[in-house]
Parts: structure tokens; sequence; C-alpha cells
């Protein structure tokens, strides 16, 4: 009788685990470069391509090589974000060195308009047009990490209407630098985000955690497309030891339907091992040829960028549905495999 109850508990837990697989999978981007041919334009590539769009003027962006590693060398105004709109949870995670300090940023938590895009290259323009709370930087919404030279900067992007901008401002902090810190070297830097905080690594070690809440839209923004999000207005910033060191309740923080990113205002950089994992939902099957997937526009500088080439996000989450149908197949042969031997069990009683 126990053997027949477990048995039973078996089949049922199976069950319900094959429900589980085929209503979400996780997916994970490969950013690593290590498959491409030194010299390779992003565009190009075969994996990196797949996962973020890209734009860039007076500059370029391909594979590099040294000491037997390949990674990616960025030049001129750059972005990069993410294909998929991303929502919680989610694990972004990068490598980043500089050969000299610059306006390189790491986005998450951000938004792009394509009908008004905002590059995450662009400068806001806060305190050159009057505004007196804040300061200016780089990209619209967001929380933003940069290098510094004596420390790693977190910046958050809000809302401020003292300025004739978009109403975007931001506010800072600056971790101090950790033992050892050396922006000319590949440093990791990973956002681990379950939908109200997000931990920030440095070096897989805890710098910050920002805690989100108050859910909502600046009625301002509706005269502003490139930053009419819903946001996450209150944000704290608290530091390893969870003193807090920033506090605002204002913030630019997307709340739904986020891109991550990362960038550069005219200025080198090397990035590398570029991984964004996230889940995706159950793909029904297709009712009909899906229609193909527009290119990003062209950018606010008048000037048309470098597109990377893109496959639809259907056709992505089409392979992943591939490999659940696959592990459910798995899941009914162990099922059936379990009821086979019970019946034996049975004739042999």
């Amino acid at each position: 009788m126990k053997t027949k109850r477990f048995y039973t508990f078996l089949v049922i837990a199976l069950c319900i685990l094959g429900v589980t697989l085929t209503n979400a999978a996780q997916y994970s981007s490969d950013g690593s470069f290590e498959d491409e041919s030194e010299g390779t334009s992003a565009k190009d590539t075969d994996k990196f391509s797949y996962d973020w769009v890209h734009s860039i003027v007076n500059g370029e962006a391909k594979v590099g090589m040294k000491d037997n590693n390949k990674y990616l060398e960025v030049t001129g105004f750059s972005e990069f974000y993410s294909f998929d709109t991303i929502e919680a949870p989610y694990t972004y995670s990068l490598d980043l060195k500089l050969d000299t300090p610059g306006d390189v940023n790491i986005f998450v938590r951000s938004g792009r308009n394509e009908s008004s895009p905002f590059p995450f290259y662009e400068w806001d323009w806060y305190t050159e047009k009057g505004g007196k709370n804040g300061t200016s930087s780089t990209g619209g919404p967001g929380l933003l990490v940069s290098l510094q030279p004596e420390a790693i900067r977190v910046r958050i992007k809000n809302m401020q209407t003292d300025a004739e901008n978009e109403g975007i401002c931001s506010v800072y902090y600056d971790f101090p630098k950790p033992e050892g810190y050396d922006i000319t070297k590949f440093n990791n830097i990973k956002f681990v985000d379950d939908g109200t905080k997000i931990e920030i690594l440095f070096n897989n070690s805890l710098l910050a955690t920002a805690e989100m809440s108050d859910k909502g839209t600046y009625e301002q923004d509706k005269d502003h497309a490139p930053v009419d999000f819903t946001y996450f207005k209150k944000v704290v910033f608290k530091d390893a030891s969870g003193k807090e060191v920033l506090n605002i309740d204002n913030a630019r923080v997307v709340a739904e339907s986020c891109v991550v990113a990362f960038g550069g205002r005219s200025h080198p950089f090397y990035i590398d091992n570029i991984t964004l994992t996230y889940e995706v939902p159950e793909t029904p099957a297709p009712t009909q040829t899906p229609a193909p997937t527009q290119k990003p526009e062209a950018t606010k500088n008048n000037t048309t960028p470098e597109a990377t080439e893109k496959v639809t996000t259907d056709e992505k989450k089409n392979d992943i549905g591939i490999y659940i149908a696959v592990a459910s197949v798995a899941l009914v042969v162990v099922i059936v495999t379990i009821v086979i031997v019970i019946k034996n069990r049975k004739r042999a009683a």
C-alpha cells in the first residue's frame, strides 16, 4: 500500500512539474564572443546580435582579442539595449573595462520608446537648461552605474520641472572603491532584480541595494513621449551594510516592461560576458504568419545609426518552446514507465 501511494504521489508531482515547465521557461543570452572571429562587427555576431539592438554614431563596435580573450571594442556615441522588454525577476551581468575614465554607463529599469527615442548616449541637458535640483547625465529613465576614477557611481534618474528639458534630472551616490579597484581591467557588474528590490554586485561582492515602491506615472510626461512610462517613484538606496545613502520620491525607474542597456557618450570601452537571464511565457501555437519586426528608427541626431539585424521575439520564444515540448514528452515517458512498473508489481503479487 505504501509503495502504491508513493508511486501515485510521484506521478502527480511529475504532472505538476510538466505543467510548470510548459507555462514558463528561463532564457539566458550569450555575450562571451569566444565563438566570433576577431574584427567581426557587432551586427554580424551570431549570438550577441540576437539579443541586443544597437546604434552607433561616429564610431564602431567590433570583436577584439587580447591574451586569448575575445570581447567587444566600442567607440563613438554608442547604445546597446535588450531586444526584449523584461519583467522581473531577472539577472543582468557584464564585464567592463576602460582605458581612461569617461561617460560610459550601464542601465537597468530603463525604457526606450522607438517612436520617439531618447538614446542611451544622449545628454539630458538638465543643468544646461536651467535646472538647479540635481545634475545632468546620459540617458532618459533608469538606474545607472558607471566606473569613476576613485569610486563606483550609482545614479538615479528622476523627475524635475525647473528646466526646459523633458523633465529629466538625476542624483547619484559614489560608493568608495573596493580594494584593488582598477578600471583598466575587466570588472564584473551584476544586477539581481526581484521586482521590488535590486541588488548591485561588483566583482561578486554586494555593493548596494535599491528598494522600489510607489508605482505610478507623471502627468507632465504626456507631452514628453521619450520618457512617458510607468515608474517606481520611491527608491531607497542602501550600502552593503544596510545604511541608507539615498532616498528619493520622484524617481524615473521604469516599473513595467523595462529594458537594460549599456553605452558610451563618445568614449571608448570594452565589454565582455554580457548575460541577461529572465523568464519567458509559454509560446502558443502560431495561428498566422508573424509580421516582420521593424528596425529601430534613426536617432534624434538626424543620423541613421548602424542597426543590428534581429529575428523576431516570437522566433526566439518558439526555440524555447521546442525545448519545453521535448521536456514534456520526456516527462510523459517517465510517467508511462512508472504506471507499467506498478501494473507489473500488481500482477506479480
